[in-house]
């Protein structure tokens, strides 16, 4: 059993024959290069979206982990301040530190972890009843 194609071929005019030759040679290449076109532009594109995907998740990653920087430094934070309530507490019922200057520098150098780890705030100072600074983390 013969295809249709080479049937018609054999059985058709010079015409015929010559109009089919010639419109298989222009559509065989040019389906060739479309579909050639096709897959390569299939794989480009796929590669394309793999690479943006990456991006995409190395930007959400980075985002991640600014902000859980952001909750540690918080906690730090919040943790700092506890102590710092602590000390204030002793501050404001006059037990300033009169016999123990290791409690005072402990106490200062937690004012100046929060003042520089945060970075929200210009100053941190306490000042006393009458209105004068206790400490301050202002070095003037």
């Amino acid at each position: 059993m013969k295809l249709p194609i080479i049937q018609f071929l054999q059985k058709g005019t010079i015409k015929s024959r010559l109009l089919v030759a010639f419109v298989l040679l222009v559509l065989l290449p040019t389906s060739a290069m479309t579909l050639t076109s096709a897959i390569i532009d299939l794989s480009r594109g796929k590669e394309l979206i793999k690479n943006q995907l990456f991006s995409v998740a190395a930007l959400k990653a980075s985002q991640v982990n600014d902000w859980v920087d952001l909750l540690e430094r918080d906690l730090k934070l919040i943790l700092a301040i506890v102590h710092l309530k602590e000390f204030s507490d002793k501050l404001t019922n006059n037990k300033l530190f009169r016999h123990n200057e290791l409690e005072l520098k402990y106490f200062q150098q937690n004012l100046n972890k929060i003042f520089q780890s945060n970075g929200s705030f210009e100053e941190i100072f306490f000042l006393s009843p009458s209105g004068s600074v206790l400490i301050s983390t202002n070095k003037e």
